[in-house]
């Protein structure tokens, strides 16, 4: 067994495993993430504490920048779980339509909103980041499929920027009217 200074292997863009057999996570793992993000295509990163895509439990620290588009996705037979370590965001979960349903304020424990949620069920989901770097740990079941993460037809590809400027207009209107209601 090692325990040593935490080593990282990139294994696609902006996607580093932990090569350790004890990993912790400090505030060097949040520097690491922050100052690599924005040379990253899509605007976000993770560390993976787990070893490897075939584990059957994935737990990751995870950064996004304000402006990252992660489109709406709901994960079949998989419970995920989110803690806020930095930053805020909403969580917006939509019916199978595309209408937005329910919004949560994510929040650092200090402030206002929620630091964690846990999904139980296949629900379509999407954040949208309101701090500059939104940082949490995700626990998920592995091992890694993408055919147990279902993406609407409703909601544009990541690629097609034009829709995704409009998609995200309307769900932000639909939020903030949410948030009126509510708030």
């Amino acid at each position: 067994m090692t325990i040593e200074p935490v080593s990282y292997r990139e294994k696609g863009e902006g996607i580093y495993y932990v090569e350790d057999d004890v990993v912790e996570f400090g505030s060097e793992e949040i520097n690491f993430l922050k100052e690599r993000v924005s040379f990253t295509s899509k605007k976000r990163n993770r560390i993976c504490s787990h070893v490897t895509a075939d584990d059957q439990l994935h737990e990751m620290l995870i950064c996004v920048m304000a402006g990252s588009y992660i489109a709406p996705a709901k994960h079949i037979s998989k419970a995920e779980s989110l803690h806020v370590v930095e930053g805020e965001a909403d969580i917006v979960f939509f019916d199978v339509d595309g209408n937005v349903k329910k919004v949560t304020e994510l929040t650092e424990p200090t402030l206002s909103g929620k630091f964690f949620y846990r999904m139980n069920t296949e629900i379509y989901h999407m954040l949208i980041v309101r701090s500059e770097f939104f940082i949490f740990h995700e626990v998920t079941l592995g091992p890694f499929d993408r055919l147990t993460t279902v993406k609407p037809d409703w909601a544009p590809e990541d690629n097609n920027q034009k829709e995704v400027s409009v998609f995200l207009e309307e769900v932000g209107k639909a939020v903030d009217k949410l948030k009126n209601e509510f708030g």
